[in-house]
């Protein structure tokens, strides 16, 4: 997936997917989320259409960084978690 981020995180009117089980997959998701019942959905948001695609992008990884084994009780680090590693973001120039 490669999508472009434009200041108000990630722009779902410009990205481009591979054709492939984990694209397909993907998108499926993200419309699953856009239609599931209420309070479960994000249709009713905001920014509804780039609400999913940043939850399925981002927060498992964020999530599994804050495993007990990865944060020691001392640390000043902060959480190393990130995009999904089949996500690349551009900025809105570049993908125009």
């Amino acid at each position: 997936l490669i999508i472009a981020e434009d200041g108000m995180m990630l722009n779902s009117g410009s990205f481009l997917i591979k054709n492939s089980a984990w694209g397909s997959e993907f998108l499926d998701r993200t419309v699953d989320l856009l239609s599931a019942p209420m309070p479960c959905s994000f249709q009713h948001m905001p920014w509804h259409e780039q609400a999913p695609l940043l939850f399925l992008s981002l927060v498992p990884f964020v999530l599994a960084g804050l495993r007990p084994e990865d944060i020691a009780a001392d640390s000043t680090e902060s959480l190393s978690g990130g995009y999904d590693p089949k996500v690349t973001l551009l900025t809105q120039r570049a993908l125009n």
